[in-house]
């Protein structure tokens, strides 16, 4: 297989960032805009939702290896669920459910660090942070709105919050 680095998927997808440099290169699996969206479970993918794909609406959840958001998730009738056995980044992202919950669990079966430096989260329900690792809300805006309530769960004895200017 040939590497071509900082290449564009071919078309709006997604992929497995199967070497971890943060673009796609040739050979790595994609995943369409549908995959994500009616529950893309595969603890093996490291995956990578580039700005191309377009604003998300999953209706199930979405569990990787490793999660790196890079586009919005607006749910109009369903919970906003992301799993990562490994990191989720979705630093500068804005995800949002009128009527549902937002969970994001990093590290759920090893380590795994949570950033979500200036993102958004705005739910009608509870919003709930876990990681195994460190928590990262530096300038983020968290809105639980009517019955909702924040949570943040640190799973190590050594893990940081850090909510500098959130």
């Amino acid at each position: 297989t040939t590497s071509n680095c900082g290449s564009d998927p071919p078309g709006p997808v997604a992929f497995d960032d199967a070497d971890g440099d943060g673009s796609y290169d040739s050979g790595e699996t994609t995943y369409t805009k549908r995959d994500l969206e009616t529950g893309f479970d595969d603890p093996s993918v490291d995956l990578l939702i580039p700005s191309d794909v377009g604003v998300l609406e999953p209706k199930r959840t979405i569990r990787a290896n490793s999660i790196t958001l890079r586009t919005e998730i607006r749910a109009r009738v369903s919970a906003v669920s992301l799993v990562a056995d490994g990191d989720v980044d979705i630093a500068g992202q804005q995800i949002s459910t009128r009527v549902k919950s937002i969970s994001i669990t990093a590290g759920q079966s090893g380590a795994g660090d949570l950033v979500a430096s200036d993102a958004v989260l705005d739910a009608n329900k509870p919003i709930s942070l876990a990681a195994s690792g460190d928590i990262s809300l530096d300038g983020a805006s968290l809105t639980a709105e009517g019955s909702g309530g924040l949570s943040a769960d640190l799973g190590a004895a050594d893990a940081t919050l850090d909510v500098t200017g959130a």
